[in-house]
């Protein structure tokens, strides 16, 4: 999991299907990263980061990252396409 997934999976769900520009989605990123112990990443490193992750997910299958058609650089998050997490289970 990248830094920023905890974050764009909960922008992107607040922003529902109409979904969000990529430009706000890494101010929303970049703001709700934690600043005071860990160097924070900076705008321009965050959006070619954030936007060659959406890209790339947006064309898989079983991602639920998509694109929205007819909006240029504008994504949200389908949350009808998550996979079920498996919780490892420790025995003694």
């Amino acid at each position: 999991m990248r830094w920023f997934e905890p974050y764009l999976q909960t922008i992107l769900m607040e922003a529902g299907e109409e979904g969000l520009r990529i430009n706000n989605i890494v101010l929303g990123i970049c703001n709700m990263e934690p600043k005071l112990f860990n160097t924070p990443h900076t705008y321009e490193e965050a959006w070619k980061e954030v936007y060659q992750f959406l890209r790339a997910e947006s064309k898989k299958v079983e991602s639920p990252y998509r694109y929205v058609e007819g909006k240029r650089g504008h994504f949200f998050f389908d949350g009808n396409n998550v996979a079920e997490e498996t919780q490892m289970t420790i025995e003694f």
